[in-house]
């Protein structure tokens, strides 16, 4: 007598669990507007990357305070993110540390696949020469950020990617 009771339990509870897994993958009317919101504001080139941390080569991640981002609007990038490396060639001011810049873009390239955006800037400076930023863009706004300079060391950057209502 216990058993079948016992059967019954165990399959009301996995029908339970089968639902309600069922039902957390389904999306809301406003969850759809949110995403295409997300999707043309990249594909628009009005978006910030905050960095939430930094992962030199050779060394250890190091987690970031607030205010690390890369702002694209349009053409127009305005870099400001700290560098742990080494540097081949030292700035002259010693201000001048770290990656931080406002330039046009002389190329921008995107490429959108299935859950994901994959972005190429390349921006030049008579100075320091050209900087490449690859950045990998979830669809759920978790970002990963390469830079690589002709003088430095790559570095990469991991952190979420807002867009202006946000």
């Amino acid at each position: 007598m216990k058993k079948p009771i016992l059967i019954l339990f165990i399959a009301c509870i996995a029908s339970l669990l089968l639902l309600q897994g069922c039902k957390s993958k389904e999306l809301s009317v406003a969850d759809i507007a949110k995403q295409a919101k997300f999707d043309e504001n990249i594909q628009n080139r009005t978006y910030t990357f905050v960095a939430q941390s930094a992962l030199p080569m050779g060394f250890p991640a190091v987690n970031l305070s607030p205010g690390y981002t890369v702002k694209v609007d349009g053409d127009d990038i305005d870099v400001y993110l700290p560098y742990y490396g080494r540097a081949y060639s030292a700035p002259i001011n010693t201000t001048d540390g770290g990656l931080k810049f406002v330039r046009k873009a002389d190329e921008y390239t995107m490429t959108k696949k299935k859950d994901k955006f994959e972005i190429t800037i390349v921006t030049s400076d008579k100075t320091m020469g050209e900087t490449k930023l690859y950045l990998t863009i979830g669809k759920s706004g978790y970002a990963n950020l390469n830079v690589r300079e002709v003088n430095r060391q790559p570095i990469s950057f991991s952190g979420i990617v807002e867009i202006g209502d946000e």
